[in-house]
């Protein structure tokens, strides 16, 4: 098989099985672009590889996912994933709201300084936020954790939604507390009152497939699963399986390339706000005389406001079964939507 990239985009060509197990082509494209101060965007020098496996900022069942794999034939929308830090916009600010939207998918997190419970004459309050320069934007500062404090492990608890953050208790407690951390991130429509409250986390970075609500797309593996379709996925999983994003920042459609990007306080600059680069990759399949186009869709849009950079993936799928070896070429070009 020839393969043709005459785009400066990285480019690979993976060969899988779908749901039903027929063979499959999928061709990934990645782009990354610097964003300028004025929201200019310039073709990076060094572009982003296709990962072959998720990254983890450390352990995987202790940390929370930095990056997900591109190994994947499907997304049912655009993941939105935004990855920093929190900047306060002038020195002695305790609190900031982040805001992140790419166009019709918006979300902002109250960003709070180091908090803890304290406790006075039984009447339990938290303390004021402690002023910032800058926070990272990561599921450790969120709400979420674990509680194995009692005893009975049957009483043990943890968060199915982030079990790597701050503040969780579970219903049997013997943790102290008073000087236990609050979480840095918040919800500002749904902020925690009493070290009881459970809220939903508020973050901005992509969720690993044990974690919820992904984990609660991966369909039912039971005795029927096991014994008639393994190692093939069940009949009942669900694309979004797939998707890694925060929960409110997948888009319901693939988006276009050329919406409008809104980065607010998570940025040196305290705001970004640029047009993704209205480009995509155009990619021909040839398979004997015949040339197959694969549609490409946006499905992955990566800030990395620190670095100032932009990561878009498409994603393209033919099927292929029982033809490999006729496969002669793959083409890649760039277009303008």
């Amino acid at each position: 098989m020839n393969f043709l990239n005459s785009t400066p985009l990285t480019v690979a060509p993976l060969f899988l099985t779908n749901r039903h197990g027929a063979e499959t082509l999928l061709v990934v494209v990645k782009g990354t672009w610097r964003i300028g101060k004025d929201g200019s965007l310039s073709a990076a020098e060094e572009q982003v590889p296709i990962r072959l496996e998720p990254a983890y900022s450390g352990d995987p069942t202790e940390s929370s996912l930095i990056h997900d794999t591109d190994v994947v034939l499907e997304k049912p929308g655009t993941d939105c994933i935004l990855l920093g830090h929190a900047w306060a916009p002038k020195v002695g600010v305790g609190s900031v709201d982040v805001t992140f939207a790419v166009g019709p998918v918006r979300k902002t997190v109250r960003v709070f300084g180091e908090r803890v419970w304290m406790k006075c004459l039984g009447m339990v309050s938290m303390s004021k936020p402690a002023p910032f320069e800058k926070i990272p934007l990561v599921y450790e500062r969120a709400f979420g954790g674990a509680d194995a404090s009692w005893p009975d492990p049957n009483d043990h608890e943890f968060s199915l939604e982030n079990p790597v953050g701050l503040g969780f208790l579970a219903r049997k407690t013997r943790l102290v507390i008073d000087d236990a951390r609050l979480p840095n991130l918040e919800d500002p429509a749904n902020l925690i009152k009493k070290p009881t409250d459970r809220p939903r986390p508020a973050a901005f970075g992509p969720i690993p497939p044990h974690w919820h609500p992904r984990a609660g797309y991966a369909g039912t593996y039971d005795d029927q699963w096991r014994k008639y379709v393994s190692p093939l996925p069940p009949e009942d999983m669900d694309p979004r399986f797939h998707s890694c994003a925060s929960p409110g920042l997948a888009s319901a459609r693939h988006l276009a390339g050329s919406e409008q990007v809104l980065v607010e306080n998570a940025s040196r600059t305290g705001r970004l706000l640029f047009q993704l680069p209205g480009v995509a990759p155009s990619v021909s399949v040839h398979i004997g005389a015949a040339a197959h186009g694969l549609a490409m869709l946006l499905d992955t849009v990566i800030v990395e406001s620190d670095e100032g950079r932009l990561t878009l993936a498409w994603r393209g799928r033919l099927p292929v079964h029982g033809r490999l070896h006729e496969i002669g070429a793959v083409r890649v070009e760039m277009i303008e939507n």
